[in-house]
């Protein structure tokens, strides 16, 4: 293949208009028409005009190289990124879901490397609508974007944080459908961020360089500040929910910082993609989908970690069982910070 063949193939495949660019190259009639031909001897023309294209074709040609191992520098540069499938499952968070797609758009991680799966359902707000719009404007800047949106009819209206068995099932099938998704996708792996977590631009990188079967970030809690719930435990009820033990404190006030193994992480972590295939969200019972998932992890003896190495974010915790109304009205100071 001809070198101007080889670029023209590179930039067409990276949005440049290679045509407009070679237009550069062309000599215009006044420099043709100083060029000497074949007839004249040179001593009769003089060799200004001819330096001068000859210099113009030159800056031309260099500034396309410059571009072309740029773009190559670039292209080398996503392939060493690990790549992620991120999970996005929303309903009713049209309050939460600016400052949350906010996060994500500022994640210090090549997007070139991620591809985002968005599932939503029985939403009566405007989260389909805030969906679509961010996927307008931002797919072209991912690896991919899948989005599904559908009504579950068995579904009754609920309070935000108001769980039955019913909806617990409906959670654990679509969150085992979106890790399906990162290993029909091949992607390294599988990053879940629950919409009213608010996480750290380096918080993604952070994660994938500990090299860890399953890791979460420490997150703290919002709006009571005296609320010590984070998305982790450090021991376990029989059942599988939270036991208090004396070092959960130590790592939620960053006491003792490090990447600690605990039993249960939930809401926001990533996985290694070799263990999706073991992982599960459903088993039959009527537990929170998040304690089937960690229970059947501990029997595969797939470690879960919890990382408090940064202040990685906050995510929304009430005390009290409020309406999806109530809810944005509380959170209203918080998310209208710039």
């Amino acid at each position: 293949m001809k070198f101007r063949d080889y670029l023209q193939t590179h930039f067409t495949r990276n949005g440049i208009n290679f045509f407009a660019l070679e237009v550069l190259l062309r000599p215009t009639r006044a420099h043709q028409s100083s060029f000497w031909s074949p007839k004249e001897p040179p001593r009769q023309k003089s060799l200004l005009p001819l330096a001068k294209a000859l210099c113009r074709q030159s800056l031309i040609y260099a500034i396309l190289l410059l571009i072309f191992m740029t773009s190559c520098v670039s292209s080398t540069h996503q392939s060493k990124e690990k790549t992620v499938l991120l999970a996005i499952l929303a309903r009713n968070k049209a309050h939460t879901l600016p400052r949350y797609l906010r996060c994500i758009e500022n994640l210090d991680y090549d997007k070139g490397a991620i591809a985002i799966y968005i599932n939503t359902n029985n939403n009566k707000d405007e989260t389909e609508e805030i969906l679509k719009l961010w996927i307008e404007r931002n797919r072209h800047l991912y690896k991919e974007v899948i989005y599904e949106n559908h009504n579950i009819a068995e579904l009754t209206e609920t309070n935000p944080h108001e769980w039955d068995s019913k909806r617990f099932s409906v959670l654990g099938k679509i969150r085992n459908k979106s890790m399906q998704k990162a290993i029909e996708h091949e992607c390294d792996y599988y990053f879940v961020v629950d919409c009213d977590n608010f996480i750290a631009p380096m918080t993604l990188k952070t994660l994938v360089e500990k090299d860890k079967p399953i890791i979460a970030p420490i997150l703290r809690s919002i709006p009571e500040k005296s609320d010590s719930y984070s998305n982790y435990f450090c021991d376990y009820t029989e059942d599988g929910y939270y036991k208090t033990h004396h070092d959960y404190p130590y790592i939620l006030y960053r006491l003792y910082i490090g990447c600690f193994k605990v039993p249960v992480v939930h809401c926001t972590y990533l996985i290694k993609s070799e263990y999706l295939d073991q992982l599960n969200y459903q088993d039959g019972t009527y537990d929170f989908e998040f304690v089937i998932f960690s229970r059947g992890a501990r029997e595969k003896n797939i470690d879960q970690y919890i990382c408090n190495e940064r202040e990685f974010g906050v995510q929304v915790h009430f005390l009290e069982n409020l309406t999806l109304e109530e809810e944005a009205r509380v959170l209203q100071p918080f998310l209208s910070i710039p």
